[in-house]
């Protein structure tokens, strides 16, 4: 079946046949308004001038001196134009248009319009991702927050130099830095963020009309280009509201109240229908859920500023979806932004980002504080989510629904139902093997998101979920579902099972302070033959295997010693190499415990157990 067809089918199934043509009309009226939205822009000379967010610190929030030299070093190094994104260098100097050029392919971006359907072609790279990163100016608030700690102009002066590089570079709609109306919001907040920061430390630079022109011609475009005509809406609508609701409270513009009320409006009804009742994701991508509950931050204290907060629903869900970060939390203790599970799609991005590890506080100081309070749990039985803590040890899965959307949709779900990420006494070792990449590359992004890249097990005679590439699923999993759940004074445990498979599989995860027992209890006495089942358990990079046995093996990791046993009828244990990727198209190798076995019924008991040099 075509593409096109497909995808109206699927629409038909999720919206009724009624609303589905109301969706094509609007595809249409939208497409309509945004060519006469371009010729407005054109031909009008309206210029943004800033406001402010009129709440927050007048002064920079108390940094340690640790927190401070930090940021101070990130700052002097973008100074010197030693840039980064995710982990790779880039520079802006001695090159023509740097921000539409690849600095991993060392290809450009050709000048012209694009559009969020048609963005790669022959003559442009192969990953929109790289650039859109760098256009983010994710690291630009480490400039305003070094000038609002020592005051010095030479910080203000270089954030100019890269907003007024960035117009020059990008002339309205037709650059590859126009193409996705998300891409505008996220660079909308940093350059908002950072004027309000400079504007306190007594620095102004939104005099430069150059600037508030620009500020206006991305509102403008962001408003026509909202993405309320998808099938499925995503943390982009989300985010592309958010970027409206701040920049049109910051910034005086004739469209500005209209853009307050729509954006509004928006967020109110996303929060509910994209986040579960009980707080968890619906995208299933434990990273996603935390970028779309920074903008739900950012727009709640902005609102506040504002005289007119978000509604009790909306504040109720945000706190909930809060508690499902911090149960997301593998360290209790650690402030570290990057401390969250990885379930699902990660692709490092942030609606705000602070240099020195103080993300929360930076964020009340900007946009102040909020006075909502939220009520830790470990369970969210909604979106099938169990997260187990003894003492510093920690364990994560999820046994809910496969993706938002269902067939046809899930884009940033992976094959990882019922698939522990396991730390003992704060030292991984069962991981997400991560995601490396998104576009570019489809045979890396088919491994990252398939069943085998994950702790879980396989039954031969079940279905696979079928893989949509690069985003989504043509098939999916019938939805998985946690059993029960508890804990006490020595342990946690829960148990849940596949949705395909509940009369034939359950699996029981257990806890204790420095041992993880996993148990999959199989029943297919039915069946004539013996079924095939096969265990996959990655562990993390640290781990390096030491003996083996045909029921245990060790690993060793400086002075600490992983003990893995099996207990029941496995025909075969081993290890071989896996590729875990850290970060965006980073990988390094690691080690998988492969397992295999055909069964009738019967217990297989896998234990993890650090013993930490003892014998």
């Amino acid at each position: 079946m075509r593409p096109a067809l497909t995808s109206l089918k699927h629409s038909v199934r999720l919206l009724g046949l009624g609303n589905t043509i109301a969706l094509l009309l609007q595809k249409q009226l939208k497409k309509k308004h945004y060519h006469r939205m371009l010729e407005e822009v054109l031909s009008s000379k309206t210029i943004a001038s800033f406001r402010g967010l009129g709440r927050g610190e007048a002064e920079a929030p108390y940094s340690s001196t640790t927190e401070r030299n930090a940021i101070i070093a990130r700052a002097e190094a973008m100074c010197h134009d030693e840039n980064r994104f995710f982990t790779f260098p880039y520079t802006l100097h001695g090159i023509d248009r740097p921000w539409n050029y690849d600095p991993i392919e060392k290809k450009y971006w050709p000048e012209r319009h694009y559009t969020e359907s048609e963005l790669h072609a022959a003559d442009t790279p192969n990953d929109v991702k790289i650039v859109w990163e760098i256009n983010r100016f994710k690291d630009l608030p480490t400039l305003a927050q070094a000038a609002a700690l020592t005051k010095e102009i030479k910080y203000r002066d270089e954030i100019e130099h890269r907003i007024l590089s960035w117009i020059a570079d990008n002339p309205f709609a037709n650059s590859i830095n126009w193409a996705s109306s998300l891409e505008i919001a996220i660079r909308l907040v940093s350059w908002t963020t950072v004027v309000e920061l400079l504007q306190r430390a007594g620095m102004r630079m939104d005099a430069r009309d150059a600037i508030g022109r620009s500020v206006w011609q991305q509102a403008k475009y962001l408003a026509q280009d909202l993405s309320l005509d998808k099938i499925v809406r995503s943390n982009h609508l989300i985010g592309e509201a958010a970027g409206l609701f701040v920049t049109s409270h910051a910034w005086e513009y004739p469209e500005a109240n209209e853009h307050r009320e729509i954006a509004r409006r928006i967020l109110e009804k996303e929060i509910a229908d994209q986040t579960y009742a009980d707080g968890s994701t619906k995208e299933s991508s434990t990273w996603y859920h935390q970028f779309v509950a920074n903008f739900f931050q950012i727009v709640e204290r902005v609102a506040i500023g504002s005289g007119q907060p978000m509604s009790e629903l909306f504040l109720d869900r945000l706190s909930r979806m809060e508690s499902f970060l911090e149960a997301m939390r593998p360290n209790a203790h650690s402030k570290d932004a990057n401390n969250i599970v990885r379930i699902g799609d990660a692709d490092d991005g942030w609606a705000i980002f602070f240099e020195g590890g103080e993300q929360q506080k930076w964020l009340d100081s900007v946009f102040g504080t909020s006075s909502r309070v939220y009520t830790p749990t470990s369970l969210f039985p909604i979106g099938g989510y169990a997260a187990l803590r003894a003492g510093d040890s920690y364990s994560a899965m999820r046994a809910g629904p496969f993706g938002m959307g269902g067939d046809g949709f899930s884009s940033h779900a992976h094959d990882d139902c019922l698939s522990p990420i396991l730390y003992l006494q704060n030292i991984p070792v069962l991981v997400d093997p991560g995601t490396y990449v998104y576009n570019g590359a489809q045979a890396k992004r088919k491994e990252y998101r398939a069943v085998e890249a994950h702790n879980s097990v396989e039954i031969d005679s079940l279905d696979r979920a079928e893989q949509k590439l690069n985003f989504g699923w043509k098939t999916i999993r019938p939805d998985a579902s946690l059993l029960e759940a508890g804990s006490d004074d020595r342990e946690s445990w829960c148990s849940a099972i596949f949705g395909e498979s509940r009369k034939w599989h359950k699996r029981t995860i257990r806890l204790e302070a420095s041992r993880f027992v996993i148990m999959d209890t199989v029943d297919f006495e039915p069946r004539k033959e013996p079924v095939s089942v096969k265990w996959h358990f990655h562990l993390a990079p640290r781990w390096k295997l030491v003996t083996t046995q045909s029921d245990n093996m060790r690993f060793q990791s400086g002075d600490e010693e992983l003990q893995v046993r099996v207990t029941g009828k496995i025909s075969s244990l081993s290890t071989a190499q896996y590729s875990f990727s850290p970060s965006y198209l980073r990988e390094e190798m690691a080690t998988v415990i492969l397992a295999e076995s055909l069964l009738h019924t019967g217990e297989i008991i896998f234990s993890f157990e650090l013993l930490s040099g003892r014998e």
